[in-house]
């Protein structure tokens, strides 16, 4: 499905029965509830929002402070180190330093850490005003690129029963619309922006035979090197960022005629509650709940509790029954089954400790 006929589908949706329209959530913590109402967003609005045209080009009104543009995108890698900010560049290298410790913390050779490239790169101005020759005031502007990401992973085969290095190339092709606000040439707090693109992802394997039978899976569930649509839009403020995405989720089954794989949208909620050490965030598909987490941004201790379908209860067992379940308990979320698993992060390492010391 093409992202026209994603926002179609959309648009279906938004004006179909109550059963089958996209679900918003409604988070029990009030602040969380707050944040999200503020953002009065609706399955139609969230269609109107995304379909947003390519504005005609024009020169910005003073140099732009492209560092600055592109990390709001997530791309300002593309650009040379001399070229970024100083601000933005203490960000990128605490990001990296983050990324060495979580792999190290794992066991993983930092070296792996996935690199990222960027190309075909256009920036367009829709609003903008400079004083001074510095941007002041509110500033809109559209930014497109393809990004190609490389994960490098150690696995063992099960074929050969040894570790072999295997490839994943990521490539997202992406349009953005993106608000913020300059004083002086410096960026304010809160940014909105609107993101919809296309994701090709190739898993390249060491062992040819492991490469074949992997080609072959995906090419039977019309998988294989297929572009998924993906969107966004973000709304970030002073106390909270409020995400929504979209995405194609496939459900595979077996037909008379062979495999049958139909692809289904899916919106995905995240709230998160930033405080002056803690952020709380909740996650959510349409509207049930997937993940409450709390993390301590100076120590980056976190404790999560993730829900998930309660399958032991479909296989007719109990809990008991299962190995290693000891963090999981049977709940009742909006008359489902679930399952609810807690977990405590502490140096990116589980830990068993009750109360998890988020707040230390």
């Amino acid at each position: 499905m093409r992202l026209s006929a994603l926002l179609t589908a959309l648009i279906a949706l938004s004006s179909s029965t109550s059963s089958q329209a996209i679900q918003f959530p409604t988070p029990e913590n009030p602040q969380a509830r707050a944040l999200l109402d503020r953002t009065q967003m609706d399955a139609a609005k969230l269609s109107a929002m995304l379909g947003f045209a390519k504005p005609a080009a024009q020169d910005w009104p003073c140099a732009p402070p492209l560092s600055e543009l592109y990390q709001v995108a997530g791309i300002a890698g593309a650009l040379p180190e001399d070229q970024l900010a100083p601000k933005v560049k203490a960000q990128m290298d605490e990001s990296k330093r983050m990324m060495r410790k979580a792999l190290r913390s794992s066991g993983m050779d930092p070296a792996m850490a996935p690199v990222s490239t960027f190309s075909n790169i256009e920036l367009i101005p829709v609003k903008a005003q400079c004083v001074d020759g510095k941007l002041d005031g509110p500033v809109e502007y559209y930014l497109s690129f393809t990004s190609k990401m490389t994960s490098t992973m150690e696995q063992m085969s099960t074929l050969t029963n040894k570790v072999e290095t295997n490839r994943n190339l990521m490539t997202d092709t992406v349009q953005m619309l993106i608000q913020r606000t300059y004083q002086a040439g410096e960026p304010q707090p809160g940014v909105r922006s609107i993101r919809r693109g296309s994701i090709v992802s190739h898993m390249t394997f060491e062992n040819p035979a492991m490469q074949k039978m992997m080609d072959d899976s995906l090419s039977k569930t019309g998988s294989l090197n297929r572009a998924s649509p993906s969107s966004s839009i973000t709304f970030g403020a002073q106390d909270g960022v409020v995400a929504f995405t979209l995405n194609e989720e496939p459900k595979v089954t077996g037909g008379i005629f062979g495999i049958n794989t139909a692809w289904t949208t899916k919106l995905g909620t995240m709230v998160m509650l930033t405080g002056a050490k803690v952020n709380n965030t909740y996650m959510y598909s349409d509207a049930q709940p997937l993940n409450v987490s709390r993390r301590n941004t100076e120590t980056s201790t976190t404790e999560s509790v993730t829900f998930m379908e309660n399958y032991v209860k479909k296989m007719g067992k109990k809990l008991a029954d299962m190995p290693n379940m000891e963090n999981y308990r049977e709940v009742v979320m909006g008359g489902k089954d679930m399952l609810e698993m807690r977990s405590c992060m502490v140096d990116n390492k589980p830990v068993k400790l009750d109360p998890c010391p988020v707040e230390e």
